[in-house]
């Protein structure tokens, strides 16, 4: 029985044992630097997000002199002909927010 177990027996087992532990190694490796990049991306996205919002709210308040003066409803109830209407700004493109929210609901349709 102990002749079939040599040395070469025994370097194949030690370098299956080796290669396991490599594997294992690598996989732990890769899942680390797969959650950095993730972590990454989702800090990047939350910035970006933060950053339009902080730009439409600046773009926004441009429009709200009126109400921050009391003006507002002075002037729709003295304004006879024409009648004052207060002006409502068109909402501008959400590039970031549509960017997201469009792969989300792609990967979505992706795993049904």
């Amino acid at each position: 029985m102990s002749a079939w177990i040599g040395p070469a027996i025994i370097a194949a087992v030690i370098s299956a044992i080796v290669t396991a532990f490599g594997w294992y190694v690598s996989h732990l490796s890769n899942r680390r630097l797969e959650v950095a990049r993730r972590r990454e991306r989702v800090s990047d996205v939350q910035i970006a997000i933060r950053a339009e919002i902080r730009s439409h709210r600046v773009w926004l308040q441009s429009f709200d002199s009126e109400h921050l003066s009391g003006d507002t409803a002075e002037k729709i109830r003295q304004a006879v002909d024409p009648p004052y209407t207060p002006f409502v700004p068109r909402e501008i493109e959400t590039f970031v927010f549509n960017a997201v929210v469009g792969r989300n609901s792609y990967s979505a349709e992706r795993r049904d």
